[in-house]
């Protein structure tokens, strides 16, 4: 499998909550890293395992990709990620860059970068004290 189709499998996979179909991405020790995930996740079953608790507060959440550059070895990507979680119903949206490294049977790593800052007070409640 290309890095690109590695790509669109992950994202369609991620968009549908189905985790063991992203931890088959991966080579059996790949890493993923994604920052709400809280640390990264090595391995498929933990991968795996990562992904569904990253899910299983969302009603919905969707990754696309918008532009990407690869080669042989790496693809690299950027594109929206927007998310809805249960407690508040409220919609989330931000940009997001998707990288994935191949491996020997799967993905050796995929990585995610965007921006928490807007995000991290709806996700966690208020960062400061008001009282």
């Amino acid at each position: 499998m290309s890095v690109d189709q590695m790509l669109n499998q992950f994202c369609a996979a991620f968009s549908a909550k189905n985790a063991e179909a992203v931890a088959a991405l991966f080579d059996e020790q790949g890493l993923l890293e994604f920052p709400f995930a809280g640390q990264r996740l090595v391995g498929r079953r933990e991968i795996a395992n990562g992904v569904a608790r990253m899910c299983e507060n969302l009603d919905s959440v969707s990754i696309s990709v918008r532009s990407k550059r690869a080669t042989e070895q790496f693809v690299i990507s950027e594109g929206r990620m927007s998310f809805r979680r249960t407690a508040s119903k409220e919609e989330v949206s931000c940009a997001i860059s998707i990288v994935v490294e191949r491996g020997k049977s799967g993905a050796a790593r995929i990585s995610t970068y965007y921006d928490t800052y807007a995000i991290r007070p709806w996700v966690d409640g208020k960062i400061f004290a008001t009282g």
